[in-house]
């Protein structure tokens, strides 16, 4: 049975996003009114969702909904990609993005054997001391891997984060953060560029993928002339 805030979660899936395929754009401002600067850029509004749940001192705490149903290709699923674009000048915008929670629905008919987090943009990354302090759910994961600091950033920081040693079935839920912690976002906001993706994508069971190239391989070829 789901509980009582993961409920929560999906009404609000259901209710914030229209049921359209397109981008929407989300400016970042909790009920209080106040700013952080930021706007997200989700890509299908009909399967995605952002909530803010508060912004103070420097930090943006969000919470991320999304359903994946793009089939895998081979190696990997099509990956989830949301754009946060900086509006304010820096004094106004937040240096740090904590992803308190997620609720991502398994939709590709497929077995999730891992999950991956990754962050693209010349000013930003993920830091790997305050998430693990956080003590970061990744159930029904139990082993993480860091990818390396990106440029200009020490090894208390990432640039991704890998985690398997799990199943999340078809019609599952994989719920990051909801039990405890967050992933932490940082951001240099004296780059020239501080604008940043956030992507996210599952891999699936192998014969998922080994079926997928064989379909490949049998599509027909056009002849050269």
């Amino acid at each position: 049975m789901l509980g009582t805030r993961m409920c929560a979660l999906l009404g609000v899936l259901l209710v914030l996003v229209p049921a359209a395929s397109a981008d929407v754009i989300v400016d970042l401002v909790d009920l209080r009114g106040y700013d952080s600067g930021w706007s997200a850029v989700l890509a299908n509004s009909a399967d995605n969702a952002i909530v803010v749940d508060w912004v103070a001192d420097g930090t943006l705490v969000v919470e991320i909904m999304k359903t994946l149903r793009a089939p895998p290709s081979v190696g990997r699923s099509a990956a989830n990609v949301i754009e946060f674009v900086q509006r304010l000048d820096d004094a106004a915008t937040t240096a740090t993005i904590v992803v308190t929670d997620e609720v991502i629905r398994n939709r590709t008919d497929e077995d999730w054997l891992d999950y991956h987090w990754e962050v693209e943009g010349p000013a930003v990354a993920l830091n790997r001391t305050a998430t693990e302090a956080s003590s970061f759910s990744v159930a029904p994961f139990t082993q993480a891997a860091w990818g390396a600091p990106p440029s200009g950033w020490g090894a208390d920081h990432a640039g991704s984060l890998d985690v398997s040693a799990g199943i999340v079935p078809p019609g599952g839920h994989f719920l990051p953060g909801l039990h405890t912690g967050g992933l932490i976002v940082n951001v240099d906001l004296g780059q020239d560029v501080s604008d940043f993706a956030l992507v996210q994508y599952p891999t699936p069971e192998p014969a998922a993928v080994v079926l997928m190239a064989v379909g490949l391989l049998l599509l027909p070829r056009r002849r050269r002339r």
